[in-house]
């Protein structure tokens, strides 16, 4: 959590402490796993013990204020305990929904804890040592296998361009390149937003190949071929490249405009999808309602429509949007108001990617090939074909998305006969990068829960009836 919140914004947590929802006064019971299995067999050795029932404990509780100045000197940054809501901010609240399980193991002790178990397996309650020095040897232990965790996953991350397989195949006189991760395992294909690279993806493929074939590739029409390349032809580079990779079922996973390719593909080759997963998708089109729109999508449609008509704007445009992307860094300190600065750490754009969210705009040709891709998504309207997608779908939408409105997601999934949406509370439309690890646990539960199911036979029974 630490380390999502970081790579917002560098200096948070050099000026505002972590505050968890527990009262100081509340414990947790931790005991040596040495001494808890001493006492259990010493018991069961003991024939007077037939019949009773012991409390196997610490007799020396640690309370959750004091857990917290360990874990503050530990992991470099203030963890403090907070009484209510009212004393949290809106980091610190997005922490304690995470971390809701852990908290809920504090108790209140009212009074000295039972400590029959000693003297029924004839051991001194004085040789239980867990005191300070041994907690923080315990802490840092956490911390150093965290950080080699993280550390090992960055050196995978920045080594998988290597690792995954780049192949291509023959579209209508021109080669698209594709890139395969993973060699076993059911197919997932992953389409990606237009105009957007395959950096985004690459935390989620780490985790997704290890129990997956991951195919990806970069969506054309922006950098080439100039349009037009509308949403039938990234519908039939999907197509070709299925055949080529002899795939006869997979599981499509799609980000913001992909969603309309996968339902397209799917009414046309539907026993090739055992399911589909839209991660933070925009549906948006001409005569849908105004208010599922974003300002980010409303201002951007005013542009590439105005663009499209005079092509002499997409110089303007252009610098419009990398002047956006320029000194926007958070100052953690122009705010006294701990709860306007903290949401806007949770909605800022992670550092990493704001070269690679600007790639649209890198120059006047592609600034106008994008609004023409977008002029052409929008003039699709998935509205009145959604109800023929019978495979489980699952939506994924996130509180703090700028870029596209939960709300698109919900009306999708009212629309979608076998859908599901869940929706992440203080993610952004970068969820696949922030929180991979989430992701592709949610993933890979739905991808089981849909392969109970049979496509052919879903869509037998649907005609029948």
């Amino acid at each position: 959590f630490k380390s999502e919140i970081t790579e917002r914004s560098p200096q948070y947590f050099d000026y505002h402490a972590l505050r968890c929802l527990v009262p100081a006064d509340r414990a947790l019971n931790l005991l040596p796993v040495e001494v808890a299995s001493e006492l259990l067999s010493r018991i069961a050795r003991n024939d007077a013990t037939l019949g009773s029932s012991f409390a196997i404990v610490n007799p020396q509780p640690v309370y959750f204020a004091d857990l917290c100045e360990r874990i503050s000197i530990v992991y470099g940054f203030g963890v403090l305990p907070a009484e209510s809501f009212s004393a949290m901010n809106a980091v610190d609240r997005a922490f304690h929904e995470r971390a809701a399980e852990f908290t809920g193991c504090f108790t209140e002790f009212s009074g000295p804890p039972d400590l029959n178990a000693y003297e029924a397996a004839g051991l001194s309650p004085e040789t239980v040592v867990f005191d300070e020095d041994a907690q923080l040897e315990l802490l840092e232990s956490f911390f150093r296998h965290q950080e080699a965790v993280r550390d090992a996953r960055e050196r995978r991350i920045a080594d998988l361009p290597a690792r995954i397989t780049r192949r291509e195949v023959a579209r209508e006189g021109a080669g698209l390149t594709y890139y395969v991760a993973g060699t076993e395992g059911p197919a997932v294909v992953l389409l990606n937003a237009l105009g957007q690279g395959l950096e985004f993806w690459y935390r989620l493929i780490d985790r997704l190949m290890e129990r997956n074939r991951v195919v990806i590739w970069e969506l054309r029409g922006t950098i080439s071929p100039p349009p037009p390349f509308g949403l039938a032809d990234h519908v039939n580079d999907l197509d070709a490249i299925l055949r080529n990779e002899n795939i006869e079922t997979c599981h499509l996973v799609s980000w913001c405009t992909g969603a309309k390719i996968a339902i397209d593909f799917y009414l046309r080759r539907p026993q090739a999808v055992q399911s589909m997963a839209f991660l933070n998708s925009t549906f948006k089109c001409q005569g849908s309602p105004e208010e599922l729109d974003t300002s980010y999508e409303h201002n951007l449609e005013f542009l590439c429509r105005s663009v499209v008509r005079r092509p002499a704007m997409a110089a303007a445009i252009m610098k419009t949007f990398q002047a956006q992307g320029e000194g926007n860094e958070l100052n953690v300190l122009e705010s006294a108001d701990s709860e306007e600065m903290s949401s806007k750490v949770l909605s800022a754009l992670n550092a990493d990617l704001k070269s690679w969210a600007l790639a649209p705009f890198k120059t006047e040709e592609t600034t106008l090939n994008y609004a023409h891709q977008l002029v052409d998504f929008w003039s699709n309207d998935i509205r009145s074909k959604a109800g023929e997608v019978l495979a489980p779908v699952l939506l994924m939408s996130a509180e703090l998305d700028q870029i596209v409105s939960p709300a698109s997601s919900q009306m999708a999934t009212e629309l979608l006969p076998h859908a599901r949406h869940v929706h992440v509370r203080a993610a952004t439309h970068y969820c696949l990068y922030e929180r991979p690890e989430f992701v592709a646990r949610l993933l890979s539960g739905f991808f089981q829960s849909s392969a109970e199911v049979s496509v052919a036979d879903d869509i037998t029974a649907a005609a029948l009836s």
